[in-house]
C-alpha cells in the first residue's frame, strides 16, 4: 500500500520538491505551483483555503455548489479528479 501524507507532510513534500531543471529553460506539468499558490495564500489570509475560496471566490460568483472536501453524499455528482478519486470521497465520513 502506498504512503499517504498527512496535510503537514504533504505540504512539506512539496516545498522540498527540487526544480527538474532552472527557471525558463524547460516546461514540465506540475501541480506543484499551484500547490505553492494555495499555501502562500493560506499565509497571507490566515485562512485554510478551502475556506478562502468559498468567501472570496465561490460565493461571490453565485457558485454554491462548488466547493473543496464536499460531503461523501455528494460522491455521485462529483467528477473524478485522480485515479482513487471516488475512494478518498466514500471514505472521507
Amino acid at each position: 500500500m502506498a504512503h499517504r501524507h498527512v496535510p503537514g507532510e504533504a505540504r512539506q513534500a512539496v516545498i522540498e520538491t527540487p526544480l527538474e531543471c532552472e527557471p525558463g529553460a524547460c516546461l514540465i506539468y506540475s501541480d506543484l505551483g499551484a500547490d505553492m499558490l494555495g499555501f502562500v495564500v493560506e499565509a497571507i489570509s490566515g485562512q485554510r483555503l478551502d475556506i478562502f475560496l468559498q468567501e472570496h471566490v465561490f460565493d461571490p460568483l453565485g457558485m454554491h455548489e462548488t466547493m473543496f472536501r464536499p460531503h461523501w453524499t455528494l460522491r455521485d455528482r462529483i467528477g473524478s479528479h485522480g485515479a482513487d478519486a471516488a475512494a478518498r470521497i466514500s471514505t472521507a465520513r
